[in-house]
């Protein structure tokens, strides 16, 4: 059975260059900023965006507005579980089954555990949250 939290995530744009994505982390390093997940990616137009998950949410933000950064806060639904064939399956059907029209997914394994994020399109994220137990 997966365990379920809501959480915030935040969205930064930056150049696509060397080193930006690192510039950031020293940044939440220094200001003692624990990211338990960042997802990032390019775009052709030189932009790259990066999904960032702080243990604390106010530290991440703060970090964030401290260091001039732009960012989009979401909510989410953190699912940590022990990895097993259908698990995260399982978590899509009961979302499914709620209704919720999920926005976008992000999961991941390794060692045997597993994690996801998902987001809900507006407006249905406490329905989400029900569904998964969060």
């Amino acid at each position: 059975m997966a365990s379920a939290k809501r959480i915030k995530t935040f969205t930064v744009e930056l150049q696509h260059k060397p080193g930006a994505l690192a510039q950031v982390m020293g940044t939440f390093r220094e200001q003692k900023v624990n990211t338990i997940g960042t997802w990032s990616w390019a775009q052709k137009d030189n932009k790259a965006y990066v999904i960032f998950i702080g243990d604390n949410a106010g530290k991440t933000e703060e970090a964030l507005k401290n260091n001039g950064l732009s960012y989009t806060a979401a909510d989410a639904c953190l699912c940590e579980c022990d990895d097993r064939l259908g698990v995260f399956y399982d978590t899509l059907q009961k979302a499914a089954k709620a209704g919720v029209n999920l926005h976008a997914a992000y999961a991941v394994g390794t060692a045997g555990k597993c994690a996801y994020v998902l987001w809900a399109e507006e407006g249905q994220h406490s329905k989400l949250c029900q569904a998964l137990g969060c």
